[in-house]
């Protein structure tokens, strides 16, 4: 079967690259993606069956990845105007700095069913999803200075609503120093590249990712600090500054790094399936995102200010 020969060439292939700082477990990070778009879950659109399948799952993994809840049963509920929805957090208390948060977020919601089809959201967002799972089991392990909420939100497609939502009742969202969101990392669009976005001044972030540690993938896969190029044909010009939870964060001058890749031509079609992920391009953006992060520990909360509001 050469799908299968290809699936596994890659896995091998970055498995020697997805070294940063600890071995990703990569068949679980699949398995999340497979999981949250399989058919069972119906796109994952409230008040669906499969949507409530979904928040089950995630559940289940930060139980398995024995995760503090942040909230009851890790449920955030919430109705925003008029559309039902729920959160789900997890935290890690940080080591020097317990009473400053870092906030890791990742919508988990996507497009459901329309005329019978089913929008099955990979990359967007069960990519993300999966990526801050990683997240959580490397934290979980490694330790953070930070204190860490890792939030699935949801009601991102139809609005931000999951993250205003938690801003709204964030009690500590004035000790948050920065916002780490993570949406469509499953697939490179041709351009084999991770984009991170942000509004920071103080972090020097381009320094940090000049400093990567070099790869076997080097010709293959970049991390860029600016936002994706708009194509003249295009039919979607994103505003990348608005584009995903992060900006939620950002009006309230909070400072974020936005992961994520250029759309492709599956963007919010029924198409986005498991089948159409690059396990290789996932793999090292996850590995790119924990070095990142992990530089990132040891930057005083001072440091972290928000840039501009433009």
């Amino acid at each position: 079967n050469p799908a299968v020969f290809d699936w596994r060439f890659f896995i091998v292939f970055f498995s020697f690259a997805c070294q940063a700082h600890t071995k990703l477990n990569q068949n679980q990070i699949l398995l999340d993606v497979k999981t949250l778009a399989s058919d069972e879950f119906e796109g994952r659109k409230a008040p669906s069956l499969g949507h409530k399948q979904a928040q089950n799952y995630i559940i289940s993994r930060f139980k398995q990845l024995a995760l503090e809840p942040l909230f009851p049963d890790y449920k955030q509920p919430f109705s925003l105007k008029g559309e039902p929805g729920v959160n789900l957090g997890a935290f890690i208390k940080g080591k020097r700095y317990p009473q400053e948060f870092w906030v890791i977020t990742a919508h988990y919601d996507h497009l459901g069913q329309k005329s019978g089809l089913t929008y099955h959201g990979a990359n967007d967002n069960a990519s993300g999803v999966a990526a801050l799972l990683a997240l959580a089991r490397y934290f979980n392990k490694q330790g953070s200075n930070y204190s860490l909420v890792l939030l699935a939100t949801d009601a991102e497609e139809n609005g931000l609503l999951g993250a205003k939502y938690f801003v709204k009742h964030f009690k500590y969202v004035n000790k948050t120093r920065i916002n780490i969101n993570l949406d469509m990392l499953g697939h490179d669009a041709k351009r084999k590249a991770l984009y991170a976005m942000g509004n920071i001044k103080g972090l020097k972030l381009d320094n940090i990712v000049d400093k990567l540690k070099p790869s076997a993938f080097q010709s293959e896969f970049h991390v860029l600090t600016r936002t994706p190029r708009q194509k003249r044909n295009n039919i979607y010009r994103i505003n990348w500054k608005n584009a995903s939870d992060h900006a939620v964060f950002a009006d309230l001058g909070i400072p974020y790094i936005h992961f994520g890749a250029d759309i492709h031509s599956s963007y919010h079609k029924t198409t986005d399936t498991f089948e159409q992920v690059k396990p290789a391009f996932l793999f090292a953006s996850i590995s790119a995102i924990i070095e990142i992060l992990d530089r990132l520990q040891d930057v005083e909360p001072s440091r972290f200010y928000f840039k501009d509001k433009s």
